[in-house]
């Protein structure tokens, strides 16, 4: 199981602590769906402040999150998409090596 979540949105850590401690996923938005995305060292920089203010164990941070687009990609063109599916594997492949 798992939760879905546009970063951006996220207020209050705890109830999103509590889920991912409890062996929830996280799909987690961290960049606008629409229009060229930011460099995936970014978006890489964007998650794992998160999974620090968390405050879970880093090791656990490529098994519980994936990281993707924010909502909005039904009216993503077919080149954002692709250019959002393509920072979305190289920020998680920089969190992995991380």
């Amino acid at each position: 199981m798992g939760v879905a979540l546009d970063l951006s949105l996220v207020s209050d850590l705890d109830p999103l602590g509590e889920a991912l401690d409890a062996g929830f996923g996280l799909f987690a938005g961290a960049f606008p769906a629409l229009g060229p995305p930011p460099p995936a060292a970014r978006v890489a920089g964007t998650v794992a402040e998160l999974w620090g203010k968390l405050g879970l164990p880093r090791e656990r941070l490529p098994e519980l999150v994936v990281v993707t687009p924010a909502c909005g990609a039904a009216g993503a063109s077919p080149a954002e998409a692709r250019a959002g599916l393509t920072t979305a594997r190289e920020a998680a492949r920089r969190l992995l090596d991380a």
